[in-house]
């Protein structure tokens, strides 16, 4: 496998799935950020397709860079949740907000709808319940073998 591979589809998700590479991408935000990582991940997710997967992984991390630069939060929390066809990744911190204006959508944020995009996620930035951002994509879970109905 050649490094721009790896850069491409980092190593944790490929082997061990979304949950554990989050888990890993959170665990060593709050490490070096210092900002108080809360996790909320649902027990059972429905499954992603692979871009959709890659899609989730760099938002939260783009979003987790965007914490640490411009919020100065003391908490942010990632979450996951698994409905039936979909699932929602949101990450909300508690840090200064817009400051009264929205962000210019260029760097971080386009590159975040583009992703979205992509695998036909909608992807909301907005001011956050507890003063700071949250972001919050919703993607369609993969689509699962329907049952095929026999003619007798």
């Amino acid at each position: 496998r050649r490094s721009s591979d790896l850069e491409l589809r980092p190593e944790m998700l490929e082997h061990l799935g979304l949950v554990s590479a989050l888990t890993e991408l959170t665990t060593t935000f709050g490490r070096v950020s210092g900002i108080q990582v809360e996790r909320d991940f649902d027990a059972s997710l429905p499954k992603l397709k692979p871009d959709t997967e890659l899609a989730v992984y760099r938002i939260a991390q783009e979003s987790l860079t965007n914490v640490a630069r411009h919020s100065n939060a003391g908490r942010v929390t990632v979450a996951l949740e698994g409905h039936r066809d979909s699932v929602v990744l949101r990450v909300d911190d508690d840090g200064r907000g817009f400051d009264g204006r929205m962000p210019e959508e260029h760097g971080g944020l386009r590159s975040m709808r583009e992703r979205a995009l992509l695998v036909d996620g909608a992807l909301a930035v907005r001011e956050s319940s507890r003063g700071g951002v949250e972001v919050r994509l919703e993607v369609s879970a993969a689509p699962t073998a329907e049952p095929v109905a026999v003619k007798s």
